[in-house]
């Protein structure tokens, strides 16, 4: 049986050892179950699906996208025998960020 645990900044000794333990854990799974849904709620678009929302060419998705914070890019960089491969998923809140800023009054 555990005994109640006692929390000190000072050394850790016996079962404060376990305490602290599942303290971290307990810390640890609020993270990540706090990330996994906002990660859950991010949507985010191929450079197609926004070129069809925008009305423009991929190329120029590609070049207004390829740079800005918050873009994935899961494509291949260039090498000395290979062109650079862009893969982009642009989340919706940077599509809607870029259409704000660039908004005209």
């Amino acid at each position: 049986m555990l005994k109640p645990t006692v929390f000190s900044d000072e050394k850790l000794f016996g079962d404060e050892k376990l305490g602290w333990q599942i303290l971290r854990f307990l810390r640890f799974s609020v993270f990540a179950s706090h990330m996994s849904n906002q990660m859950q709620e991010i949507e985010y678009l191929t450079v197609t699906q926004v070129a069809a929302i925008l009305n423009v060419s991929t190329d120029t998705v590609i070049r207004r996208f390829g740079n800005e914070s918050g873009v994935i890019d899961l494509g291949s960089p260039e090498t000395q025998r290979k062109r650079r491969y862009r893969l982009l998923r642009i989340p919706r809140y940077v599509l809607n960020r870029v259409l704000n800023h660039r908004k005209v009054a």
